[in-house]
């Protein structure tokens, strides 16, 4: 009987870390996510543009936009890539 009790002590206690862990994930995420919405925005533009694809696993494809941009921030441009699937 009081291994029964043990054995479900020490799974509720890790259960318990990990729906600690959880939550701590939840807030970094949704931190990161609206910290970043609240950026400046500023106009680029677009340099280049084309789609491919990959091969899937079953023989299938997986198609993808590919999608480079610049623009300028002080004087400085950044050059950035963007694929979407």
């Amino acid at each position: 009987m009081l291994t029964g009790v043990l054995v479900g002590a020490i799974f509720s206690a890790l259960l318990m870390v990990f729906e600690l862990y959880r939550l701590y994930q939840y807030y970094h995420f949704y931190h990161h996510v609206y910290s970043a919405s609240a950026w400046p925005e500023i106009a680029g533009t677009v340099v280049d543009g084309h789609t491919g694809y990959t091969p899937g696993i079953r023989g299938g494809k997986y198609y993808y936009a590919m999608m480079e941009y610049h623009y300028l921030v002080q004087g400085h441009k950044y050059l950035g890539k963007l694929k979407r699937q």
